[in-house]
């Protein structure tokens, strides 16, 4: 049993850290914390979080591969059970093109990952909890 929490990262923390205020070449010192924390394996990704960080050639494409061990954690069976009732709640609670497109992202898998650590997996995100059409968000999971 994990005795502190696990952090699961939507790609959009890093996205939008490293394009504004907390850019690498402006506060090298948050990329350092980050960097501890991964090693420490306080702070994950979802393998699907890791695909979407590094697809591109940018700067932070290029750290996130110097970080694939911590960045691209792979689904278990039990994270795999917790997708699939995501997957349900969002065909439930919204239209099958809405399920579907959430569905084709990070999402519904950094959720999983969190979900299947009980209270000791949060999810960190920048999305907010307002509704936004055509879009379900991690907040309303």
């Amino acid at each position: 049993m994990r005795l502190f929490p696990a952090y699961w990262l939507d790609a959009n923390v890093l996205i939008q850290a490293s394009k504004g205020p907390y850019r690498m070449e402006r506060v090298p010192q948050f990329w350092t914390f980050i960097d501890e924390h991964l090693e420490q394996g306080n702070l994950r990704a979802p393998k699907m979080v890791y695909d979407e960080l590094t697809d591109g050639n940018d700067h932070l494409a290029q750290w996130c591969k110097q970080r694939r061990k911590y960045l691209s954690v792979n689904a278990s069976r039990d994270v795999q059970k917790c997708y699939r009732d995501i997957a349900n709640w969002a065909h439930t609670n919204s239209t099958v093109a809405k399920a579907h497109e959430f569905l084709r992202g990070a999402d519904g898998w950094v959720i999983a990952h969190a979900m299947e650590m009980g209270t000791s997996g949060i999810v960190v995100t920048q999305e907010s909890t307002r509704p936004r059409q055509g879009k379900i968000r991690i907040p309303a999971v």
